[in-house]
């Protein structure tokens, strides 16, 4: 908002231009006009006053950005490609994840009569889920980390590491064959709900 026009010159002479914001004091890397849209709302236009932060939108605008935003990230993940999917699976609009498509289903019917939660017009966005294993560290790693700062010698840990790789075998398999399941969403790909 009304642009200060900064003047200079370079080692060889040459005179140089450039505006900053009247109301930050940002320089804008965009020439004037970008100056002068700077403390603007990049909506309506308006001087954003004490809550100013360059190129956003006013508290007015702020919401109707954002529902013209989330409208338009809603309509693109609803146009993903629909695929069946016998697993686990997420439920975006709630943020909650099922182990199946019936159990969300059913937790779907269930607060389809709970004025609480708010229910998508164009129906609920439902992603498929990848099973994985949890990573399990090494434990070999993990012992000698712990164990480095009490060794004034490095080559003293390299020759300690067979030796506990060795040992420390049987645990990191078990370790491994313990680890949890990790549910990813595919955001990619959408369930219908039955």
């Amino acid at each position: 908002m009304n642009p200060i026009t900064l003047t200079g010159s370079t080692p060889d002479g040459r005179t140089v231009e450039v505006y900053a914001c009247g109301s930050c004091l940002l320089t804008a890397p965009g020439g004037q006009q970008a100056a002068e849209r700077c403390c603007a709302c990049i909506r309506c236009g308006e001087d954003k006053g004490a809550a100013r932060r360059t190129y956003t939108t006013c508290a007015t605008c702020a919401p109707i950005v954002a529902d013209v935003d989330r409208r338009r990230r809603r309509a693109a993940a609803m146009a993903r490609p629909v695929v069946e999917h016998d697993g686990p699976v997420y439920v975006d609009d709630l943020d909650r994840f099922f182990e199946s498509m019936a159990e969300a289903a059913d937790y779907l019917l269930d607060v389809e009569h709970d004025a609480a939660v708010e229910q998508p017009d164009d129906g609920w966005l439902i992603h498929p889920c990848t099973v994985a294993k949890a990573g399990t560290p090494d434990l070999t790693d993990t012992v000698l980390e712990a164990w480095a700062d009490n060794y004034d010698d490095a080559d003293l840990i390299d020759d300690l590491r067979p030796g506990l790789a060795s040992a420390l075998a049987d645990a990191q398999r078990y370790a491994q064959s313990m680890a949890p399941d990790v549910w990813r969403p595919d955001l990619t790909r959408r369930v219908v709900a039955p």
